[in-house]
């Protein structure tokens, strides 16, 4: 049986997306991204996989996570990496639906 992207129902952390999906943080999570509802859940993590998109941390602006709004640094630090993930997420499936779009035509 084929396991299709929409079938995961939003059932967050409990999939085999959960290390490309920017759940709980970000939305659409994959699994309610119309983009990828009829794609397999292998073939978007074997797309993902071999992704080569790059990510430059330092050419990110976070002006949403403040210093001041962290008791600590470490915590701050956190908050940025985790922002920093996220958008390297959202650029991976930028990059799936490109080359999923290519496959097509």
């Amino acid at each position: 049986m084929k396991n299709f992207i929409s079938d995961m129902n939003s059932h967050c952390g409990e999939c085999d997306l959960i290390d490309w999906c920017s759940e709980p943080y970000e939305s659409p999570y994959l699994c309610a991204d119309g983009r990828f509802e009829n794609v397999e859940v292998s073939k978007y993590i074997i797309l993902a996989e071999t992704s080569t998109v790059e990510l430059d941390a330092s050419n990110i602006d976070t002006p949403e996570i403040s210093r001041d709004d962290f008791d600590c640094t470490s915590d701050y630090e956190d908050a940025v990496d985790t922002a920093v993930s996220n958008m390297y997420k959202v650029l991976v499936a930028d990059d799936v639906e490109k080359r999923i779009k290519e496959d097509i035509q």
